[in-house]
């Protein structure tokens, strides 16, 4: 994540879904995996669905608040968190600063952002991973730019302490095999119970899910409740299952 980005389409499918979770009384945490902003190019420039009142109805408290975001100077990702617009929601704002380091140094620096993350999310239900473009496998953690990738064995440690997760991935030009593959790579994890939720507006990406077996009806109740609220049935759909 950007404090560029804040105000893009992307930012209002994503902070709604978040919403109805805690609407819905599970306990919301998210770690940014906050990069630094980048000085050229047009990732976060989607907002002119803002300009179009139809949108609004989605999620009005979401619109609103991304129309007085988004054109201010020095927003952050902090004006999320001081609205509560995701109830009582826990909040990990470290940046992940590692490309600076040199090789052996960028994995000892990631692994203390990482447990500070653990400590500071310790208390929610649901975790929310939202990387600049994905996941990686651990090998390419000590590489140049891994900073905007969560990594599979820091997913993986969230589960196995117990959390839930959903964390943010790019399709990019993977074809439709690939990238079915990859909504589906932590399907190794015991007891888990996979779900994705694409986004089709503007650069399409999926949001995945990795529930724990006994939670998993009470979280498809709230992804049927969120898609049912139109994001789901917009012709075409803004959301779809998968």
């Amino acid at each position: 994540m950007k404090n560029q980005y804040i105000g893009d389409i992307g930012d209002y499918g994503k902070y709604s879904l978040l919403k109805t979770f805690s609407d819905n009384g599970i306990s919301v945490g998210i770690n940014w995996y906050l990069t630094k902003d980048d000085e050229t190019g047009n990732d976060g420039r989607i907002t002119d669905y803002l300009d179009d009142e139809k949108y609004r109805c989605l999620s009005p408290k979401v619109f609103d608040l991304m129309k007085a975001l988004v054109d201010k100077i020095d927003k952050s990702v902090d004006d999320i968190a001081t609205s509560d617009i995701i109830k009582d929601a826990e909040y990990y704002t470290d940046y992940l600063e590692t490309n600076s380091l040199g090789w052996k140094a960028r994995k000892e620096e990631r692994d203390k952002w990482f447990k500070n993350s653990m400590k500071c999310l310790s208390k929610c239900d649901l975790l929310f991973c939202d990387p600049d473009n994905g996941s990686i496998d651990e090998n390419r953690i000590r590489r140049f730019n891994s900073e905007k990738y969560v990594s599979l064995k820091e997913l993986e440690q969230y589960y196995n302490k117990g959390k839930n997760i959903v964390y943010y991935c790019q399709r990019g030009r993977r074809k439709e095999e690939i990238w079915n593959l990859k909504k589906n790579e932590m399907e190794y994890l015991a007891s888990v119970s996979l779900r994705s939720l694409t986004f089709h507006k503007g650069t399409q990406r999926a949001y995945i899910f990795l529930i724990h077996h006994e939670d998993a009806n009470e979280y498809d109740d709230i992804i049927k409740r969120f898609l049912n609220a139109g994001w789901g049935n917009w012709d075409p759909p803004i959301f779809t299952m998968g």
